[in-house]
């Protein structure tokens, strides 16, 4: 709640849903996504392709998305 701008650096994307209004996403130094958080959250093809979701197969072989 401080009257300043704050930038923060993290891969959990629930914090980040929770505490910020603005995704900027860096990919090897170059800033590839500058969206509204809640906007940046729905483009799962974004979120794949920089590493910030994935998918891994579960016991039963069903694909899980982190």
């Amino acid at each position: 709640r401080l009257d300043c701008a704050q930038i923060i650096a993290t891969h959990d994307l629930a914090f980040a849903e929770a505490v910020c209004r603005r995704a900027l996403v860096l990919h090897r130094g170059e800033l590839v996504c500058d969206l509204a958080m809640s906007r940046a959250l729905q483009d799962d093809g974004m979120l794949k392709q920089y590493g910030l979701i994935g998918e891994v197969t579960g016991e039963n072989g069903q694909a899980i998305v982190l």
